[in-house]
């Protein structure tokens, strides 16, 4: 009876009509810091953790799940507005992959600055890198990155992309190296 039981609920799980299979994976996600969070020394988000279930694992990371939104957890009732926690899908920044070919897009073209946050588009965009560079370290798989920015700053994020490009997984990725990348 258990294997059966154990059957079903894995035909119920991760349905095998789909290629792949399921899989809960330990993404990051900059998370903003609401209501005066807790030691965060003075930044207004933090990098954090965060589980992710790839319904269709295919064996590569879930790097669109880094601009995912995500509602904060709360013991608020149901009838309130929660905000949403992650910066970037917060500020309208968007990721997508395409494992087939391991290219991974970041799109800043439409992103927004919010107001009282005090944090730009370029520094969002910065915080996006390092979290693809810290998913792209921990699961051993560099996608080739493709920033669509903003216009008027394509310069700037082209420089950003060949840097990101040659960079050691292994080092944080800042909007200003020290030394070689």
């Amino acid at each position: 009876m258990k294997p059966l039981l154990a059957f079903l609920f894995a035909a119920l799980a991760c349905p095998l009509a789909e290629a792949g299979t399921c899989q809960t994976q330990l993404i990051v996600q900059p998370i903003l810091a609401h209501g005066g969070a807790e030691s965060w020394d003075g930044a207004p988000y933090r990098i954090v953790d965060v589980p992710f279930l790839k319904w269709h694992y295919q064996g590569h990371p879930a790097y669109e799940a880094i601009s995912q939104t995500n509602t904060i957890l709360t013991d608020a009732s149901r009838r309130e507005r929660i905000p949403e926690s992650n910066l970037l899908a917060f500020m309208g920044i968007n990721i997508g992959y395409d494992f087939a070919e391991s290219k991974l897009w970041l799109h800043l073209a439409n992103a927004h600055e919010v107001e009282g946050w005090g944090i730009t588009v370029e520094e969002a965009g910065f915080v996006a890198l390092e979290c693809i560079r810290q998913v792209a370290h921990r699961y051993g798989h560099k996608p080739d990155v493709i920033i669509r920015p903003p216009k008027g700053s394509e310069k700037l994020w082209e420089d950003v992309q060949a840097r990101f490009a040659a960079h050691d997984l292994a080092k944080p990725f800042k909007a200003q190296q020290d030394g070689a990348g």
